[in-house]
């Protein structure tokens, strides 16, 4: 199979125009981030390279843990921004 994909979309955060406390949007980036993680970790364990298209830097969180952990690059890695 030439591509593995996941797609990951959070709109909850305009689906109450903008109007979410601090706390429920923090816990959406959370949410987030985790599930983004997994879909990146899973598509290099499938020898794919992952491609993420996201709004701002948050979307580094949940990218660069599922890098991380795909290549148990715990030790070995950096990142300049």
């Amino acid at each position: 199979n030439l591509f593995f994909t996941h797609t990951i979309v959070s709109s909850k955060l305009y689906e109450s125009g903008g109007s979410l406390s601090y706390p429920d949007r923090l816990n959406q980036i959370i949410d987030f981030s985790k599930r983004l993680k997994v879909a990146t970790y899973d598509s290099i364990r499938h020898h794919r390279f992952p491609v993420v298209l996201g709004g701002d830097h948050a979307i580094a969180i949940g990218t660069w843990s599922g890098v991380i952990e795909a290549l148990d690059a715990y030790q070995q890695f950096g990142l300049i921004w």
